[in-house]
């Protein structure tokens, strides 16, 4: 982006809708979408940083419940 010309840049993330455990470290879960006047300049992968084991069985229970109403 050349000097000065920064003004309306807006960034946005598309995360997936669902993401569910496990994620494993460097999977990618959506996107970051950099505009400038609503057009796109610059798109990138979006990552996950850290591992997210699977949780525990009664954890897994509760968000199965807790997803049913979403």
């Amino acid at each position: 982006m050349p000097r000065g010309q920064h003004e309306g840049i807006s960034t946005r993330l598309e995360i997936e809708p669902r993401l569910v455990a496990p994620v494993a470290r460097g999977q990618v879960v959506g996107r970051v979408v950099v505009e400038q006047a609503g057009k796109v300049v610059r798109e990138a992968p979006l990552v996950a940083l850290e591992e997210i084991p699977l949780g525990s069985w009664f954890r897994r229970l509760i968000d199965t419940i807790l997803l049913w109403f979403q």
